[in-house]
């Protein structure tokens, strides 16, 4: 995130269910969080329906090696996105695009208040 929010997180990942557009956006202020979030993400949707989420679209991003060693091992299946392609993961992107804004803004705004 540029600028970072007020509790000085940096990062966030976008996680959207390409069925039924269920989407989060949790941030962290660092990216060895991130995997263990969707470690935990996929256990409450297991909890939720029964089943893990069967496919998965991330980009080569090195925040997502452990995810994706235990998810492999639950029978969890990844598309690769190739590098400077968002075209393949579109709704998220587009999503993604629209919260940056978003958080830009309300960030910026806060700023300004205080």
């Amino acid at each position: 995130m540029n600028p970072p929010s007020p509790r000085s997180k940096k990062y966030w990942v976008l996680i959207v269910d390409d069925y039924t557009r269920y989407t989060e956006g949790p941030c962290f202020r660092s990216k060895d969080k991130i995997a263990d979030y969707m470690i935990r993400f996929c256990k409450r949707q297991k909890l939720i329906r029964g089943r893990y989420p069967a496919i998965w679209r991330i980009d080569g991003g090195t925040e997502f090696r452990k995810f994706k060693t235990w998810a492999e091992s639950e029978g969890m299946v990844f598309e690769p996105i190739a590098a400077y392609t968002p075209e393949a993961n579109g709704v998220a992107e587009r999503m993604g695009g629209y919260i940056n804004q978003t958080q830009r803004t309300m960030v910026l705004e806060d700023c300004k208040c205080t």
